[in-house]
């Protein structure tokens, strides 16, 4: 074998390694980013003591991990919901949710309809017991709660 081959056979390899370690530069990138997280369609209807919920209702999904920030949705006329995290897509990631109703702010930036309404301290953030499991294909989620 010739000395001459040797610098283009050192070429090659060494511009194939390169050529490996961008491509796998690229795919550890696209697998950390993905083609987004996995959400789950979260819906249901919302009643208090056996009726419809009143439109401007706020409910909390409250993620168990610690790590991961709640998802918010908030009440139809009809007492229908649907969760939408903050980047604008429907649902949740899957896992188990703390649920729990309330209003947006002061009575001042409520819609009317809520006025003189008070639900039970069972269904309000930091003290509510109830866990919705989110999971693909998982049916409508109803809540019931109850007035003060």
């Amino acid at each position: 074998m010739s000395n001459k081959a040797y610098p283009i056979t050192r070429h090659f390899k060494t511009r194939h390694l390169q050529w490996l370690r961008c491509s796998g530069y690229l795919f550890a990138c696209i697998a950390m980013v993905g083609c987004g997280r996995q959400l789950c369609e979260v819906r249901g209807n919302l009643s208090i003591d056996g009726k419809q919920a009143p439109a401007g209702l706020k409910i909390t999904f409250t993620p168990q991990k610690a790590d991961a920030e709640p998802i918010l949705a908030m009440t139809e006329n009809d007492g229908s919901y649907l969760l939408i995290d903050r980047s604008g897509r429907r649902g949740a990631p899957p896992g188990d949710y703390r649920v729990s109703v309330g209003f947006w702010g002061d009575a001042s930036v409520n819609p009317p309809g809520l006025s003189g309404l008070k639900i039970s301290d069972g269904f309000h953030e930091g003290t509510s017991t109830l866990v919705c499991p989110v999971r693909p294909g998982m049916g409508p989620f109803n809540i019931a709660v109850t007035k003060q």
